[in-house]
């Protein structure tokens, strides 16, 4: 009871009038923090074919509007059109790291800012 009490008092304006009632404090949601995968802002470099058209689920599972994770590990999503990548890097003909690495360690997925989609 002290707590609603206290909570309807702190949304009352001041009696002088002068200044804005208080708002209880909100918590941060998590689109709040940074993420290095998501999207760069103004002019990229490279851009993910996908993702300049909008079709978020050759990537991603999606639930009506929502966008959610990747569909499966990202790797696995990446090679399913960019399998070249997968047995060139097994082979070490390019300068990739170790199988198995995540190809997120340093290609946005979506765009970049540098060229081939690099971090």
């Amino acid at each position: 009871m002290r707590t609603l009490a206290l909570t309807l008092a702190l949304s009352l304006p001041l009696l002088s009038g002068a200044a804005e009632p208080v708002r209880p404090r909100q918590e941060p949601t998590a689109s709040a923090a940074p993420n290095r995968l998501a999207p760069v802002a103004g002019t990229a470099s490279s851009t993910h074919g996908p993702f300049a058209s909008g079709d978020c689920a050759v990537c991603h599972a999606v639930d009506g509007k929502r966008v959610g994770p990747a569909r499966k590990p990202v790797s696995d999503v990446c090679l399913e059109c960019h399998g070249e990548f997968g047995s060139s890097a097994e082979a070490k003909k390019m300068k990739h790291p170790t199988p198995g690495a995540s190809c997120t360690n340093c290609h946005n997925p979506h765009n970049s800012a540098r060229k081939s989609l690099l971090l």
